[in-house]
């Protein structure tokens, strides 16, 4: 059967044609329908700073004709507060269609549902510097170590915000952010975290200096053996000194004597774990990890 084109493309434009007529008259009748707009507070005087966070957004009921209706839902919906006559401290408003921006003078804001009111609060701005602490877990290649703490350019850095949160900041954080595979010494940019809402680092990120150097083990020997707690003298440690074998950046190994560790056996673990199986704790200095102790296992002798 041989198709005419004429009448096909003659019935898909009369469809069309319906189908427009159909949507002008829909969108041309009067809607109500709920709306969130985004909320923002402008025109802030110099000398103050928004102190606490306002709601993110306002629900509002907004009559107009669909076709309007449809043209606001697509674009950017805010209702804009001006601080620019606002005083110190709290400044209670009351939301009004005023406040709503809309594409369309036809458009209407027939009631706000949520929330109908909201309080401003200004405070004094102020600057004050603080030291940058680190919140990095550095992981380097295999066979090295992070040695120290990453040392930051600058060391210190400006907040600013409200008086009332500045005074209670010591200190401001990199962001948490786990750092790997470094098989040399480096330099990162890193992030710094805001303390509090109100409150902005500046700048906003430092130059961390990542240091690694090759993990060393050492063996420490004649390590003196204490007994704590032991009410007079009732006995002794065989033997009364020990070989420590400890770990760490090589730097720190290297500078460990024996008289830096200390190995302590506690008396009153005797009577629990047996004159004949009692294990050292051993405390080395900071920096340095302890492997093992040779012998492992030491023996009391009382008298």
């Amino acid at each position: 059967m041989k198709i005419n084109l004429r009448k096909v493309l003659i019935a898909v434009i009369s469809v069309l044609a319906a189908v427009i007529l159909w949507l002008h008259v829909l969108t041309e009748r009067v809607y109500e329908v709920e709306l969130l707009f985004s909320m923002k507070v402008v025109e802030i005087p110099q000398k103050y700073i928004l102190a606490d966070e306002v709601p993110k957004f306002v629900r509002a009921v907004i009559r107009g004709r669909g076709k309007d209706l449809l043209a606001q839902m697509l674009a950017k919906r805010e209702v804009v507060i001006s601080a620019k006559r606002m005083s110190y401290g709290r400044n209670k408003i009351s939301l009004s269609g005023d406040d709503f921006q809309l594409i369309s003078s036809n458009l209407k804001v027939r009631e706000v549902l949520f929330p109908k009111s909201i309080t401003v609060r200004l405070d004094r701005r102020k600057r004050k510097e603080v030291p940058v602490k680190s919140r990095l877990v550095v992981i380097p290649s295999s066979g090295l170590i992070a040695s120290v703490e990453p040392k930051f350019t600058p060391p210190k850095v400006s907040i600013e915000g409200p008086a009332s949160k500045i005074d209670d900041i010591k200190n401001v954080y990199t962001i948490v952010e786990t750092l790997r595979g470094f098989n040399t010494s480096t330099s990162v940019v890193v992030p710094l975290e805001a303390p509090m809402y109100g409150v902005k680092p500046i700048p906003d990120s430092v130059t961390a200096f990542i240091e690694v150097e090759p993990i060393s083990q050492r063996q420490i020997k004649g390590v003196k053996v204490e007994i704590v707690d032991m009410p007079g003298r009732k006995g002794t440690i065989n033997p009364n000194r020990i070989t420590v074998t400890i770990t760490g950046a090589k730097s720190d190994v290297e500078k460990v004597k024996s008289c830096d560790i200390r190995a302590i056996v506690n008396y009153n673990d005797i009577f629990v774990v047996g004159v004949d199986r009692l294990k050292p704790k051993v405390i080395a200095p900071r920096g340095v990890q302890v492997i093992s102790t040779e012998p492992e296992y030491l023996r009391f002798t009382p008298r």
